[in-house]
């Protein structure tokens, strides 16, 4: 039976009020400290667990945040979660984690229930919903940091990762490595004009004078099923263009397959890039060349102003931007592996 704080009264011959004021950090000038000390060693000894809710209610505070992903399925959302939950455990916080799959009704009635019970919330890549899930927080409003890829400049407390340079430099690299077709694998969730891995690639095969070309895979969980069917299929209609800049590693994983499958040779005949720095890319054959975005550092920051707005909600909005590193690896290096054969 869970130890209720008039077990510790009982036994520290004080009222409950007192043992709540003592076990929640409450000042009391009434409480002298050889009381506290005395509540607080009877509590430890009796292995008392506080009840976050009944907390909630004394404190305000749950000391849990929520971080929203996109589907805990794909392994980047799996890093993010990993680093969010370690740096907020060092500030003294629980983080909790909401796939925010569905349309936006519906993750507006889930934001109503989530804001009852954390403290504030970490959006991942989803700043455009902000204002709508704001709006589901009503009276219950809680503080929200935005952080990822897609950032609006409206935005409060936000992380962004620029991806542009490395984008032009994975397209770039492609080109120099003797690449003259050049396409871009991207799901179709993520094919924006305005999305900047796609402005950038267009950006740079016009300035080469090549011809834009796009591969859209189909909205699906299984990222890698979906890349690896459709260019088997573009294939046989098509071929596979020398260079494939891909939206993300898990896309470019699915890419390698399928150019294997067809019976060609990575790097010498397709040449493949990915997006993300998955740890995994370095380990396959060849290992994936990719642009790393700083993850850990994105999570850190995030999770560190979230805290301050949390400490200080008066503070001026915060924005951070952090720069993603195009990194080459055999899946795309073709003039070293021509030399080396």
């Amino acid at each position: 039976m869970a130890v209720t704080l008039g077990d510790i009264a009982k036994r520290a011959a004080v009222s409950a009020a007192t043992v709540s004021r003592v076990v929640n950090g409450r000042p009391d000038p009434r409480i002298s400290d050889t009381t506290r000390e005395r509540v607080l060693r009877i509590a430890t000894r009796l292995g008392y667990q506080p009840n976050p809710h009944a907390r909630a209610l004394v404190t305000g505070k749950t000391q849990v945040i929520a971080v929203w992903v996109a589907s805990v399925w794909y392994p980047f959302a799996s890093e993010v979660i990993c680093y969010t939950q370690r740096y907020a455990e060092q500030l003294g916080y629980d983080a909790i984690v909401k796939s925010y799959e569905g349309d936006l009704e519906r993750q507006t009635q889930a934001m109503r229930e989530l804001m009852s019970y954390v403290d504030g919330l970490l959006v991942v890549d989803r700043p455009g919903w902000l204002g709508a899930l704001a709006e589901g927080n009503g009276h219950a409003r809680r503080p929200m940091v935005s952080v990822g890829v897609h950032i609006d400049e409206g935005a409060g407390d936000s992380v962004g990762v620029d991806l542009a340079r490395g984008a032009r430099d994975a397209v770039r690299h492609l080109w120099e490595q003797g690449c003259d077709r050049i396409a871009y694998v991207v799901p179709e969730h993520s094919n924006h004009p305005t999305e900047v891995r796609r402005m950038t690639y267009d950006r740079v095969i016009d300035g080469l004078g090549l011809e834009p070309e796009y591969i859209v895979t189909p909205r699906q969980d299984d990222i890698c099923a979906g890349a690896h069917a459709t260019l088997l299929e573009y294939a046989g209609d098509r071929g596979v263009p020398s260079g494939l800049f891909c939206c993300n590693d898990m896309t470019a994983i699915g890419a390698l397959a399928a150019v294997a499958a067809r019976g060609l040779r990575i790097p010498m005949d397709v040449a493949v890039v990915g997006c993300d720095g998955l740890e995994m890319g370095r380990y396959l054959v060849p290992p994936l060349s990719t642009i790393v975005q700083p993850v850990a550092e994105v999570c850190r920051l995030g999770i560190g102003l979230l805290v301050r707005r949390l400490e200080d909600p008066s503070a001026p909005p915060e924005r951070r931007s952090l720069e993603a590193v195009f990194v080459p690896r055999a899946s795309s290096q073709r003039r070293t592996a021509v030399a080396t054969e």
